[in-house]
Order: structure tokens, then C-alpha cells, then sequence
């Protein structure tokens, strides 16, 4: 819980991936946090917390992440990706915001969103190729993808029907300008919420040690 971003011991190929993952996630709650303003739809995916390990690292645990989920418009789902055709359970946490379809699509899918199979088959170690078996598991089964696209597709009609009936063309063009002006505001407060430099504080670290792909780097 003290290294929430990534432990600092581990070789230069490790601390890129946790560096590239870390980078990608933080630009998708800045993302979310620009759309506020203009109360654009999101989902945010991400493994679920170990709820039999409440200490357990989780990207949950993030007071970014925190701090949205606690907003009146956010909702958390829980999905076991297996109910929708994935490998292995995989437990898996959904942040919405803007977007309260979702949790209608799940509730409606066949079987529910929780696990209720008596086993899966263990995936772990690599094939007979040399790669790991883990490897499909880094993408979202195509059911779930259907859902989210589903629940946001419904939501994108709904808002074009209700501003359609009340607005004209020049007050649509008017809602824009406001709806820019906005985004350059929210920039302007949450600019340094998301550090997106810090994984690259990091990573000079690491080769400020004198370290190459296949050395570790240990925090004195």
C-alpha cells in the first residue's frame, strides 16, 4: 500500500511496463475528470480489489479514483469476466459516470455479471510456444465489449433525442462554445492531480543507478 504506482525493485523491461501501464491509466481518470463539465459518459475498467486481502495494492485504492466513484453520477459495478465468456474468472471493477445503463445491461445479462461456475481451469505458465497463458486474459471478452458499447450507445441516443427537442442549431452551436470553455477550465484545476511525469522520475532513477534491462533496482 506504500508503493501504490509500482515497487522500485525490479529490472528496466518491468519498470517500463508498470511505467506505460501507470501512464495509460492516469490519462483515463484525466480524461473523465475534463468530460465532467459537460457530463460526458465513462467507464472505467480495471481488475477488483482482492476483497480477501483488504491490504492489497489496487488502482481502486487511488484517491483520484476515490474521489470519483464518491461523485453522485459514478456508480460501481462488480463483473466476474467469465460470466461473459473469458478464460478465467477474473474479477473485474467497472467506474461509471454519466452512464447508469451499464448497470441495467448486466443486471439483464444472461446468467447475471457474478460467477457461478464450481471451478475454472487454472491458467498460468506458458504454452508450447513459449508464450504465457495469461496473455488472452489482458483483453475484455467480446460480450462484455458488446455491453459497455450497448449501455453507451443508448446513452449517446438519449442525450441526441432530449437535445434535439430542445435545442435549435444556433442554440446547439452556443452549448458547444460553453461546453469548450468548460473543458479549458477544468483543465486549468486538475492540471496537476494526474502527475504523468512521475513514471519517468522513475525510470531516471533506475538508470541513474548505472542499470541495464537485466539489473534490479533496489530502494536504498
Amino acid at each position: 500500500m506504500t508503493l501504490p504506482w509500482g515497487i522500485q525493485e525490479a529490472t528496466m523491461s518491468e519498470m517500463q511496463q508498470v511505467a506505460l501501464g501507470n501512464q495509460l491509466y492516469r490519462t483515463a481518470i484525466y480524461l473523465i475528470l475534463l468530460g465532467l463539465p459537460l457530463q460526458v459518459s465513462a467507464i472505467l475498467e480495471h481488475p477488483a480489489p482482492a476483497v480477501w486481502c483488504p491490504q492489497a495494492p489496487s488502482s481502486w485504492h487511488q484517491p483520484e479514483v476515490r474521489w470519483l466513484a464518491g461523485l453522485p453520477q459514478a456508480e460501481i459495478l462488480y463483473l466476474d469476466q467469465c460470466q461473459f465468456g473469458q478464460l478465467a474468472q477474473k474479477p473485474t471493477q467497472l467506474l461509471t459516470v454519466n452512464l447508469p445503463e451499464p448497470g441495467r445491461e448486466l443486471a439483464a445479462h444472461p446468467g447475471g455479471p457474478r460467477c457461478r461456475h464450481t471451478s475454472h481451469r487454472g491458467v498460468y505458465g506458458r504454452d508450447g510456444r513459449g508464450g504465457w497463458r495469461t496473455a488472452p486474459l489482458k483483453e475484455c471478452p467480446p460480450q462484455m465489449c458488446r455491453a459497455m458499447a450497448a449501455a453507451l450507445y443508448a446513452r449517446r441516443q438519449k442525450r441526441d433525442t432530449t437535445a434535439a427537442g430542445r435545442t435549435g442549431p444556433t442554440a446547439a452551436k452556443a452549448l458547444m462554445t460553453k461546453g469548450a470553455s468548460r473543458i479549458q477550465t477544468a483543465h486549468h484545476r486538475i492540471k496537476h492531480l494526474v502527475p504523468l511525469e512521475a513514471d519517468e522520475q522513475l525510470m531516471r532513477a533506475g538508470r541513474h543507478r548505472g542499470g541495464s534491462a537485466g539489473s534490479r533496482y533496489i530502494t536504498p
